[in-house]
């Protein structure tokens, strides 16, 4: 009977630990996060796009800081403008002031927050030649998943849920510059595991992109 209980226990406890692991409770978790962020933010009177604007001088901060070779504090940097962009949008919502031209300030900083790092990685890896090239591919296909999904909008295509969007990119590019700094010497080139996510993050972005036209072409 001891035995039984003890595996019954241990059933129950595996089957609660996968739960409270499971995506929908980390969804759920997610949004709690958001609401009680925004009602904190609501009740002190910020307007979302004031963190619109905020969400800004963070990337590009990261963006010299990656330019320095300093990739733990553009990681740091990186992952606060993240966050105020995240934040702004459940702000507006959550006060009923969400706006058109609310959001087509939001893309547009977007795509500067976007590019920054990227950019600040050009010049850090512009001493070693086409190694450069990638960062530049990176923010073109970034560039283009999102013009062709804006695109869409505007021209009635219903398209399904593009992977490598900018949160895929935005946690992608965190995750790279936070290893950034493991070295690997026998290869001869610096932050190689930043060069390999911006590869994957270019390659990957362009087969979504022509995964999104061909979806529209079938859907136009």
């Amino acid at each position: 009977m001891a035995a039984l209980s003890a595996v019954t226990l241990g059933e129950w406890g595996t089957q609660i630990m996968a739960d409270l692991a499971g995506p929908e409770t980390l969804r759920n978790l997610y949004r709690r996060l958001l609401d009680s962020a925004s009602r904190t933010l609501a009740a002190a009177g910020i307007h979302p796009d004031w963190l619109t604007m905020a969400s800004l001088p963070p990337a590009v901060l990261a963006g010299i800081a990656a330019a320095f070779g300093s990739f733990t504090i553009a990681a740091v940097l990186f992952a606060i403008s993240g966050i105020l962009d995240l934040l702004d949008g459940a702000l507006a919502r959550h006060t009923g002031r969400a706006t058109r031209f609310g959001a087509l300030l939001d893309s547009t900083l977007d795509r500067l927050a976007d590019a920054a790092v990227p950019a600040g990685l050009v010049v850090f890896y512009a001493p070693h030649g086409a190694l450069a090239a990638l960062p530049v591919l990176t923010i073109i296909a970034g560039f283009l998943i999102s013009y062709i999904r804006a695109r869409a909008e505007g021209l009635d295509i219903a398209l399904p849920r593009l992977w490598m969007r900018r949160e895929d990119r935005f946690l992608a590019m965190t995750a790279g510059l936070l290893l950034a700094p493991l070295a690997a010497p026998a290869l001869g080139v610096p932050a190689p595991v930043l060069l390999a996510v911006m590869a994957a993050l270019a390659g990957l972005g362009f087969v979504a992109a022509f995964q999104a036209l061909r979806a529209a072409a079938k859907r136009s």
